[in-house]
């Protein structure tokens, strides 16, 4: 098994690289090879650099100090510097008429300052000192937003703005030389929209190739090569995240890379070097940033594929998922579940790394008092000791590997159950056949129960007990649960919709019941967020209310009911942003008296 896993990751590894810039895109998006962020386990949420309403934050590094502007509430434009990037002081106004997203630039001697009007078009301002008084040298451009200077080593000096126009200045800088052109990404030859199916099998997003971004750009040399960030509103976690997007090139004029998501709700960002390392500015744009609208930095580093994301030291995400930590070490695991047993103890199975592939797979277990301390139970269930003939019989559609999928553990009928599911679309419902959490289980039938995957069994007030399935399937179970007393039906929001595509969840609070599943947020799956959505209704078959998103990276959970009565989400990290990859995390929910629900703070 040991050398499967070798084989896997090292082909993987390799088919990565010689796929050129994007080759993250080859990966799940849980993998550990697509993160943009991964929080280790000392880090903090990002922190101001000091008090002040900033946003568009620019620093310029100038003979052994750092000077920060932005845009400010009313408008002018502020200076502060520092020795360090710690200790910061406040140097004055240095323009006071309106501008947007200033920047300051040192270039051969003397000082300049770009910005943009607020009803559009770029002004150059010079003095030839930092801190001086500025005057007005030239304007740029009749319209355009977030301009921006850059020096080429060859002297060349250009105008970039708004979402990565660009265009050579005269050497008095006073006009454009050439008429502006868009920077926009190149796709490799090899980056299609096609099926990928090694070492998963998904329909690959097509990627974004008439942009880097849409507002916000910065152009910069890091080493030999010239990176371009700009900045785009998504639809992550269901809000309107501001992130920062970059794409590379050999040359200025072309051809740029792929785009790469860099900063997550980073908005306008700039990037320099300081000490060896390489830092970006963050002011928090959006509702789901650590901070809003004030000046902050974060470090950059490159992951082994050479490409830019946050320090892991760093939280960039609002909310206790975002400073959420793993329980179960380096234990990888999707589609966690959690249940409080009869004996008042905690128990959790998930889809276990490569542990769920036939025939060497198997269920795991473990056990908690706390919901913090795990103890490993071991298998309680294995293909080559418990598997059932069609299981061992029924081979993949596709000829691919047959994988055991998302286990959910549950404790009803005074019983432990365990609903499994296999990639063939089948799921199955196993008990325990001595009452106890470790089994050993059985299934009740001799076939799948359901067509479809990812099952869970909800236990109403009436100890009446239903499967639910799929995309929103549910059946109630038999008296003897061992198949259905019902035909299956369909559960959809008062606009026909599905509340998840896949890992559905039932509870009831208050009377009402509440259905959860998993859904992708944003422009592609790739760059999304796989999200826990939820629906309410007074009757178990709906209609349901239209759907929100309640956990942010939540996806495929469980929901349960603690000691003390608290709530409790299971999450495990399935897209680029969430704050772990593939690992057992919990959260405590609130359901507030209008049925809302959220993480609690």
């Amino acid at each position: 098994m040991n050398l499967l896993k070798t084989a896997l990751g090292l082909i993987g590894y390799f088919v990565a690289l010689t796929n050129g810039f994007g080759q993250q895109r080859n990966y799940h998006p849980s993998m550990d090879e697509a993160a943009v962020t991964n929080v280790s386990a000392d880090a903090q949420p990002i922190k101001p650099l000091f008090d002040a309403e900033l946003t568009d934050v620019y620093v310029l590094p100038y003979a052994g100090a750092y000077y920060l502007t932005g845009t400010s509430p009313k408008g002018e434009i502020h200076l502060w510097s520092s020795p360090d990037l710690k200790h910061w002081t406040k140097r004055g106004i240095i323009w006071n008429k309106p501008a947007v997203a200033p920047q300051i630039h040192a270039i051969n001697g003397v000082f300049y300052i770009v910005y943009a009007k607020p009803a559009g078009g770029i002004e150059l301002l010079s003095s030839p000192k930092i801190d001086g008084t500025f005057s007005q040298l030239s304007t740029l451009t009749a319209e355009g937003s977030d301009p921006g200077l850059f020096a080429d080593t060859d002297g060349s000096v250009y105008l970039y703005y708004g979402d990565g126009w660009l265009a050579p200045l005269s050497p008095d800088l006073k006009t454009l030389r050439q008429e502006p052109k868009k920077i926009t990404p190149a796709p490799t030859k090899k980056d299609k929209n096609d099926e990928f199916n090694f070492p998963f099998t998904f329909k690959r997003d097509p990627p974004v190739t008439d942009r880097v971004g849409k507002h916000g750009s910065f152009l910069t040399k890091i080493g030999t090569k010239y990176y371009l960030f700009a900045g785009e509103v998504t639809g992550r976690m269901g809000l309107p995240t501001d992130d920062v997007y970059y794409a590379t090139a050999d040359r200025i004029d072309g051809p740029w890379s792929d785009r790469n998501l860099v900063i997550p709700h980073g908005s306008q960002t700039a990037v320099f070097e300081a000490n060896g390392q390489l830092y970006a500015t963050f002011s928090g744009n959006d509702p789901g940033a650590a901070i809003q609208h004030k000046p902050a930095l974060l470090e950059l580093v490159t992951n082994e594929l050479g490409l830019l994301l946050p320090s892991a030291n760093v939280v960039l995400e609002k909310g206790v998922v975002g400073r959420s930590k793993p329980l179960l070490g380096n234990e990888r695991m999707r589609d966690p579940s959690v249940t409080m047993g009869g004996d008042g103890n905690y128990y959790a199975v998930g889809t276990k790394d490569f542990g769920w592939v036939y025939p060497e797979g198997g269920i795991e277990m473990w056990r908690s008092s706390d919901l913090t301390r795990w103890e490993p139970m071991g298998f309680v269930w294995t293909f080559a000791k418990d598997g059932s003939a069609w299981m061992k019989n029924t081979e993949h559609k596709r000829g691919d590997r047959k994988m055991l999928w998302a286990p959910e553990v549950a404790y009803v009928k005074g019983n432990y159950w365990i609903t499994m599911c296999m990639n063939m679309g089948k799921t199955s419902i196993l008990r325990s056949t001595t009452g106890k959490p470790e089994g050993p289980y059985q299934e009740i039938a001799t076939a799948p129960i359901a067509d479809g995957i990812d099952g869970f069994l909800f236990e109403d007030a009436d100890k009446s007990v239903y499967l639910i399935w799929g995309d929103g399937n549910i059946a109630r179970m038999n008296e003897t649960m061992s198949g259905f007393a019902e035909p299956p039906r369909k559960l959809k929001t008062v606009n026909n919709e599905h509340v998840g595509y896949e890992g559905n969840c039932l509870i009831k609070a208050n009377g009402k019941y509440i259905m959860t599943g998993a859904e992708w947020n944003g422009p592609l799956r790739t760059e999304g967020t796989y999200d826990l959505m939820y629906a309410v209704s007074d009757n178990i078959y709906g209609p349901y209310s239209n759907r929100k998103v309640g956990i942010p990276h939540g996806g495929h959970s469980t929901v349960f009911r603690g000691k003390n009565g608290q709530w409790y989400s299971t999450i495990f990290g399935n897209d680029r942003t969430a704050p772990f990859r593939r690992r057992l995390g919990i959260v405590p929910l609130t359901i507030s008296n209008d049925f809302t629900l959220k993480p609690q703070e």
